[in-house]
């Protein structure tokens, strides 16, 4: 499908967004074209154009065109070739609500300390590499006299570090919000259960992914009791999930470590530690 050089009118945007499902609509930024007073306009809470192609349209490998639709700048993703996998991965991931979603979410920016610092949308912070506050949940049960923790697989249609098995839950808490309570909202959304959370120490790391997104965090470790079968998650969130015991856990840790996300491991020491503490 070949992509027109020129600005399209918004019948043709529009008509563009509901074929065949061969494009997504997204509402993005408008670039800074005019005089002052279109800078001095309130900026919206919606991704970059610049985020936007970097992230999402340059590895789904699809071309694409602006025009205005409804006053703001819309784009029309339009995937090359109507049987393209991307086309597929696109369909599958529902790509355009998550990065709707990720635009809209702010974090909290804080110092070495915990100390906020102010916010920032979501993807920029981790363009960035920021320090910014965040939680990881780990929701564990007693079987046959060992505890199990419940470990979740992340969407491999995640922005960053999809297709890694990780902790329960992880997540950033909202301006105002505390950990536990980001946790405890947090846990029915992506993994549909619900369990009170306490914490249990914290720790700060930084991971780049393979897009270049960095995660630089100021992590909460959280301890919640579950004693139930396994849930069903959010498949926008989640792959799969399991049970798995504390001691076939630390074998899989010591021979495949990279099957894990980087900042597992931190809160699983912080997990052994509660449980020696009692």
């Amino acid at each position: 499908m070949a992509v027109a050089a020129a600005l399209p009118d918004d019948a043709s945007i529009q008509e563009a967004c509901t074929a065949r499902s061969l494009c997504a609509q997204l509402a993005v930024s408008p670039r800074d074209k005019h005089n002052a007073d279109q800078r001095n306009k309130p900026k919206p809470s919606l991704p970059s154009e610049r985020a936007f192609r970097r992230h999402l349209v340059a590895p789904l490998g699809c071309n694409i065109r602006l025009g205005t639709a409804g006053g703001q700048l819309v784009a029309a993703i339009l995937i090359l070739g109507a049987q393209a996998a991307p086309t597929a991965l696109l369909a599958e991931a529902q790509t355009d609500r998550m990065w709707i979603a990720m635009a809209q979410e702010q974090v909290v920016l804080v110092d070495e300390h915990d100390a906020p610092r102010g916010l920032m949308e979501k993807i920029e912070a981790h363009e960035k590499g920021l320090l910014h506050r965040a939680f990881s949940a780990y929701v564990i049960r007693q079987r046959s006299g060992e505890t199990e923790l419940l470990l979740q697989l992340r969407a491999r249609t995640k922005y960053h570090f999809g297709g890694l098995w990780t902790n329960t839950c992880c997540g950033h808490p909202r301006d105002g919000e505390t950990p536990v309570q980001a946790g405890e909202r947090r846990l029915p959304e992506e993994m549909n259960i619900r369990c009170a959370l306490r914490p249990i120490g914290s720790f700060v790391y930084r991971a780049t992914s393979d897009n270049g997104l960095i995660e630089h965090e100021f992590d909460h470790a959280l301890l919640g009791m579950f004693d139930d079968e396994l849930p069903a998650p959010n498949p926008e969130e989640v792959d799969a999930v399991r049970w798995i015991s504390l001691s076939a856990l630390d074998a899989e840790l010591a021979q495949t470590p990279e099957r894990y996300t980087p900042w597992f491991g931190f809160g699983y020491a912080k997990l052994r530690q509660a449980l020696r503490d009692g």
